[in-house]
């Protein structure tokens, strides 16, 4: 990716004033080398997938052992032409000069799957008590389930063993009931896992209609891999965490922040005044971390609305992140237009934001402040543009947001850093800060990015595809 001297040098020192100095843009030397972003995977039509031709998904970066490891999901042909995802991990062999990337995952056709010819999805990794989880959804031939493995380190010779039982189903609620959306987190040397479940649709949801409702469900895992065992701490009943049980919520997360564990997702919220399946709310939740009498309360106001502008229409995955101690949020946000201007010019919204907001800190009396962009503004590149996607990463001090963002004809992946002020917040761009993001190819459409970082590296990874399938690309910044 070739990007301009001067633009590179403001980058630089913009860098460097937004993180106080930090090690990500910090330099001793009174002529700190130009960093740029660089691709490691290969830096050509093709990323990581294992086949090139087939399409890959859903892509996440996490360090491990001070390694770099990928998790995604990407298809096979199954049995009877049908499609199958199969969920693939790499490793990374820490060299930008010369990158490669070794398979984790049996380096076949299948990936680490329970049922190589069940479709699986959606994967994330986590690290709990020195060791690398992954989980994921995957049907059983009924419903999709929740799935835990467990990686033994050993890069040479890997294998990943199942904790969720390692039979037929996984560890939903109810294994009849589809579940998707899985994340996991620590929190005192025990694993913690959410994700969306539907209940039972023979449970009186709505007053008008007899359906299933899509509710958040909590676990924690005894840690004993040979003999594992996992305990909802979500009440453990026919519903879970949402706000309003009557209300579908989806695309939960899990953050460790202050020592607490945090509980983000975006919330149905019945509204008859507007297109019902646009109103939704972000929510988030305190634990109160005892297993044995858990209990989980909104830090979100616990009203109607939760930290979006109320009235403000959410769309895609909220997402937290810790920093000093502080909990971010990001979501997208986009205001309702006016009616008469959605008669007269046929508009409903205006563009999606990309919001950020940091939380007080005080559960007893929470508060939100926005800390990425005024009321109708993100922190787009460009407000005009629609924004989605947006992700968090804590690394080295540093606050970050990657998200794909329009310029007006395909999706590009932007990346900005915070300043750290609360009280006088600023972003600045790491990718350009012109019409194109990180794009391998800028006329294509890029998806689901996502950022780590090691040492004095920054990782991201996204989905781009090529002229055949989605690629997975990876990309530094040094």
């Amino acid at each position: 990716m070739k990007r301009s001297f001067v633009f590179w040098t403001r980058i630089l020192i913009l860098g460097f004033v937004l993180t106080g100095g930090s090690s990500l843009f910090a330099s001793t030397d009174t002529n700190p080398p130009i960093r740029s972003w660089s691709f490691i995977d290969g830096d050509g039509i093709n990323g990581i997938n294992k086949e090139s031709a087939k399409d890959a998904f859903s892509p996440q970066l996490t360090i491990f052992n001070s390694k770099l490891y990928v998790i995604w999901e990407e298809n096979k042909i199954g049995l009877g032409s049908s499609v199958v995802g199969q969920i693939r991990v790499a490793v990374y062999n820490g060299n930008d000069s010369a990158p490669a990337w070794s398979f984790v995952d049996g380096d076949g056709v299948n990936g680490i799957n329970k049922n190589c010819w069940q479709n699986a999805s959606a994967p994330k990794l986590v690290i709990a008590n020195a060791r690398l989880y992954a989980t994921w959804q995957e049907s059983n031939g009924f419903a999709n389930q929740i799935r835990v493995a467990a990686y033994n380190g050993n890069d040479r010779q890997p294998a990943w063993s199942f904790v969720d039982g390692d039979g037929t189903n996984g560890i939903n609620k109810d294994p009849a009931r589809n579940a998707s959306a899985a994340e996991l987190a620590p929190l005192n040397s025990k694993l913690y896992a959410i994700w969306v479940e539907e209940n039972d649709p023979t449970y009186q949801s709505r007053a008008e209609e007899n359906y299933a409702t899509y509710q958040i469900r909590a676990a924690v895992y005894d840690g004993n891999d040979k003999r594992p065992g996992w305990s909802f701490v979500d009440g453990n009943g026919k519903i879970g965490l949402n706000k309003e049980c009557s209300q579908d919520a989806f695309c939960p997360q899990l953050t460790l922040g202050d020592q607490k564990l945090y509980a983000t997702w975006y919330e149905h919220v019945f509204d008859q005044t507007a297109d019902k399946d646009q109103a939704y709310q972000v929510r988030v939740a305190a634990y109160n971390g005892n297993d044995a009498h858990p209990n989980w309360w909104l830090v979100d106001g616990d009203g109607e609305s939760g930290i979006n502008k109320a009235g403000a229409i959410i769309r895609k995955v909220p997402r937290l992140a810790a920093l000093n101690n502080k909990l971010y949020a990001a979501f997208n946000e986009y205001a309702r237009t006016s009616k008469a201007r959605a008669i007269l010019y046929n508009e409903y919204n205006e563009p999606a934001q990309v919001k950020v907001a940091v939380y007080n800190g005080n559960d007893r009396q929470p508060a939100w402040s926005t800390v990425g962009g005024g009321s109708l503004r993100g922190i787009n590149n460009a407000s005009s543009k629609n924004a989605f996607n947006p992700q968090l990463a804590s690394i080295n001090s540093t606050l970050y947001a990657i998200w794909t963002e329009s310029n007006g004809k395909k999706d590009q992946v932007r990346v900005a850093a915070y300043s750290g002020n609360d009280d006088r917040p600023g972003w600045g761009f790491l990718d350009g800060n012109g019409i194109n993001g990180l794009n391998k190819d800028g006329l294509k459409n890029a998806s689901a990015p996502q950022l780590a970082g090691i040492n004095s590296r920054l990782y991201a990874v996204w989905v781009e595809p090529n002229q055949a399938a989605n690629q997975i690309r990876v990309a530094v910044f040094k």
